[in-house]
């Protein structure tokens, strides 16, 4: 378990799942995207007050993000 991310929300849907998560030691705040039909991740740095936007609407985000390597950790 990676104890530098908090989970700050999720929710999942149809096989996506979406995480909302901290980064303690950046402070970044991160938008996880998981497509579990298709094995699709994406991860994608957000400016802390668009998170909660970033949160409700995921693809306006991860649309300008390639998604992450396979076998990639997150």
């Amino acid at each position: 378990m990676d104890t530098n991310k908090v989970e700050l929300a999720e929710r999942s849907n149809d096989g996506l799942e979406v995480r909302l998560l901290w980064k303690r030691d950046t402070r970044e705040v991160v938008l996880e995207v998981a497509d579990n039909k298709t094995g699709t991740i994406w991860e994608v740095q957000v400016p802390d007050y668009l998170a909660l936007d970033a949160f409700d609407h995921p693809f306006l985000y991860v649309g300008r993000a390639d998604p992450l390597p396979d076998g990639a950790v997150v």
